[in-house]
C-alpha cells in the first residue's frame, strides 16, 4: 500500500484551530487506525486546549511574505530552533507504524510557488501519494473575520487599518487570503489537480452541517469513537475589535523584532470573554459586500468550474448585511468596561495558580517528609548492619558463625 501525506493548508478563519485540536485530542486513536499525526509542535501556552500546528514546515522550506513579515530580520534564527523539530518530525514518520500522515497549518496556503516545490522534494523522501485539503471561505465574510483577527491578534502594525473596500481587497494579507484559483493554482501545478481537494467553508455544504464531520470525510476518516472538541478562534465583536486595535500601539505583539508574550495572552483572552457573543465583528454594508463579491466573482466561478464541476463558488446574496453601518467608536465607559472584565478575569487565573501552587508546595512538602522518614529508617537498617559486621566477622573467624560452619560443612 502507498504510503500516504495528507496536509491540511487552510485558509486562516476556516475553522482550523478547532481541527488542530481535534487532532491533537485523537491523535492516539488515529495512529491505531494507521494515521499518524506529528506531534513535535504542540501549542499549550494558551488557555486553548492543546492544538497541533506543523508550522515547522512551512518555516524550513518557506520563502513567501506571508512568514516573513511576522519575524522580519530574525526569521533565520528562528528557522535554525525549528531544524531540531524537522529532525523530530523524520525520526517519528520513519519508526512509528502508519499508512497515512497527516499535517496541519494554516500558514501553508501562504506558501509561494518555489517553497512549495521544496516542501514537495522534502515528502517525496516518505510518500508515494498525496492529498491537500484547503477550506476555501466566501470572501466578504472572510474579510470581516480576518479584520477581527488581525486585530486580536495585534498582527497589524500600524495603528489603522483601511476599512474603505479599495484598501481591504488590495492589502498584501487579505488578498493572498481571498485569490482562491491564484491559491489551488500553486497547489495543483506542484502536486496534481487530483492531489488538491477545497472544500467550501459554509455549513450548508458541510457534511452533517458539521466541520469535523466534514474535515473527517475530506481526509478519509471514520469519525465514530473520536473525541469532539468546542470552536476555537472565533472572532471577537465589534467592540471588543475595536478596543483591540486601539490598545495595539500600546501593547504590541513584536516590539523590536521580539514577541511580546503578554499581548499574546491577552488576545487569548479577549477572545475567551467577548469571542462568543451574538453580534461578532465588524460589519461590511450591503454596497461594500456587493462590491466584494463582484471583484471575487470571476475567479470564484473558475475554481466552481474546475474543481467542483459546478458553474458558482458561493452565492451572490448580500441581503443579510446592512444597507448603512456606522463606524464603531469606543466610550471611555465601554473601554472602562471592557478593561474591568479583563482585569478580573486575570486576578481569578491569578488566584487559582496561587492556589494550585500552595497546594503543590503542600504536597511536596508532605512527599518531603516521607522521604525523609524513608531515608531516616533506611540509614537505622545501614547502621544496624555496620555495628553488626565487626561481631560476625569475630564469630565467623572463630568458626561460630552459623552460615560459615553452613559453607564449610
Amino acid at each position: 500500500m502507498k504510503r500516504k501525506a495528507v496536509l491540511h493548508i487552510g485558509i486562516d478563519k476556516t475553522g482550523s484551530t478547532t481541527i488542530q485540536s481535534f487532532l491533537f485530542q485523537n491523535r492516539e486513536k488515529l495512529l491505531l487506525g494507521g494515521i499518524l499525526v506529528p506531534t513535535v509542535y504542540t501549542d499549550n501556552v494558551t488557555p486553548y486546549p492543546p492544538i497541533i500546528q506543523h508550522e515547522t514546515l512551512a518555516f524550513c522550506f518557506g520563502n513567501s511574505s506571508v512568514l516573513n513579515w511576522q519575524f522580519h530580520e530574525n526569521r533565520g534564527e528562528i528557522k535554525n530552533v525549528f531544524i531540531p523539530r524537522m529532525k523530530r518530525i523524520e525520526q517519528q514518520i520513519t519508526s512509528l507504524p502508519y499508512q497515512t500522515v497527516l499535517f496541519t497549518y494554516e500558514g501553508f496556503s501562504g506558501l509561494d510557488d518555489s517553497s512549495i516545490v521544496a516542501l514537495k522534494n522534502w515528502l517525496d523522501q516518505f510518500f508515494e501519494d498525496f492529498r491537500i485539503v484547503v477550506y476555501l471561505r466566501r470572501q466578504p465574510e472572510l474579510q470581516v473575520s480576518l479584520y477581527s483577527q488581525l486585530h486580536k491578534g495585534a498582527w497589524l502594525f500600524k495603528n489603522h487599518f483601511a476599512f474603505d473596500i479599495e484598501s481591504r481587497i488590495s492589502a498584501n494579507y487579505i488578498s493572498q487570503h481571498s485569490q482562491y484559483q491564484e491559491l489551488l493554482d500553486r497547489w495543483s501545478a506542484v502536486f496534481g489537480k487530483e492531489k488538491v481537494a477545497p472544500r467550501i467553508f459554509d455549513r450548508k455544504e458541510m457534511v452533517q452541517n458539521d466541520l469535523i464531520a466534514d474535515f473527517c470525510a475530506a481526509i478519509e476518516i471514520d469519525e465514530n469513537g473520536l473525541e469532539r472538541v468546542p470552536s476555537l478562534n472565533e472572532s471577537l465583536d465589534a467592540e471588543a475589535t475595536e478596543f483591540c486595535r486601539l490598545l495595539t500601539p500600546y501593547l504590541p505583539l513584536i516590539e523590536n523584532s521580539e514577541w511580546k508574550m503578554p499581548r499574546g495572552e491577552w488576545s487569548v483572552r479577549m477572545e475567551k470573554l467577548f469571542g462568543k457573543s451574538g453580534n461578532k465583528g465588524y460589519h461590511l454594508n450591503r454596497e461594500q459586500a456587493e462590491a466584494i463579491v463582484d471583484y471575487y466573482r470571476e475567479s470564484n466561478n473558475a475554481v466552481a468550474r474546475e474543481y467542483f464541476g459546478r458553474e458558482q463558488l458561493f452565492s451572490d446574496d448580500v441581503s443579510m448585511y446592512p444597507e448603512e453601518t456606522k463606524p464603531h467608536h469606543l466610550t471611555v465607559e465601554k473601554c472602562a468596561e471592557i478593561t474591568a472584565v479583563m482585569w478580573k478575569d486575570l486576578y481569578a487565573t491569578l488566584e487559582e495558580t496561587r492556589n494550585a501552587l500552595a497546594e503543590t508546595q503542600h504536597e511536596a512538602a508532605q512527599l518531603k517528609k516521607k522521604q525523609r522518614k524513608r531515608l531516616l529508617n533506611r540509614t537505622k537498617r545501614l547502621l544496624k548492619k555496620i555495628r553488626r559486621f565487626p561481631l560476625r566477622a569475630v564469630r565467623t573467624i572463630r568458626g561460630k558463625d552459623p552460615l560459615f560452619r553452613k559453607k564449610t560443612a
